[in-house]
């Protein structure tokens, strides 16, 4: 999704992208009035690229997207395709949420108020003769709609995929987490059926991440892996 936003009054072209992590400035732009960069830190690495260090940090840039307004930091990045990349982080910041005080006063001022509210609605299974055209397309990707997916890895392709550290740092390695004696059985079952279904496999890596368990709505447990410590050095 594209909008106008302006940056300290002058209007840029923005995208927004619910996957980025941060906002991030094109270095083409670093001229605009107002901005004042400082000492950029760590790595960023976009789609179809290598990753790149940040260049720099403008920070409380004065940001305004129709009738918000806002200050956020701006990670100084290489761009070609985007002047301006604003994460779903940001957009959350014009949430508004309207007090009771305000609500008083509001009304005593005879001021106008408008509720929307949304219904969660069940819909029953869609019936009838599937249309033509999702025919053809299921049979032209019948190789990858697969009732079940296929109890192997999947194959080498032409680039492997590489972790890139930040120059200097350590390759991460943590001590496992203490669990308790449920969550112990649950780990081995997980990884005996991952095991046997060929998605995973045995391997010396030299990276490590610890993992934890969280209970599901019908008191199942969900493995996790905490790599948020390899994210900090990428």
């Amino acid at each position: 999704m594209f909008v106008d936003v302006k940056i300290h009054g002058k209007p840029i072209r923005a995208m927004i992208d619910t996957g980025a992590t941060h906002n991030y400035l094109a270095s083409a732009e670093v001229e605009r009035p107002g901005l004042v960069l400082e000492k950029g830190v760590g790595r960023v690495k976009m789609i179809n690229s290598a990753a790149q260090p940040i260049a720099g940090v403008a920070k409380s840039v004065l940001i305004k997207v129709d009738a918000f307004k806002g200050k956020t930091n701006l990670s100084i990045v290489v761009m070609n395709d985007f002047k301006l990349i604003l994460e779903l982080e940001f957009l959350r910041t014009g949430e508004k949420t309207l007090s009771a005080m305000q609500f008083k006063k509001g009304r005593k001022r005879n001021e106008p108020f408008y509720l929307c509210t949304l219904h969660f609605k069940e819909i029953e299974q869609a019936s009838g003769p599937i249309p033509g055209v999702i025919k053809k397309l299921v049979k032209e990707f019948d190789d990858v709609m697969l009732n079940e997916l296929p109890r192997k890895l999947l194959p080498k392709r032409a680039v492997d995929h590489k972790i890139e550290l930040v120059p200097g740092t350590k390759r991460p390695a943590r001590a496992p987490y203490r669990i308790s004696q449920p969550e112990l059985l649950e780990l081995r079952k997980q990884l005996k059926d991952m095991l046997e279904s060929g998605i995973i496999k045995y391997a010396k890596s030299p990276y490590g991440a610890p993992v934890l368990f969280q209970k599901k709505v019908d008191s199942s447990l969900r493995m996790c892996w905490n790599y948020r410590v390899l994210n900090k050095i990428l």
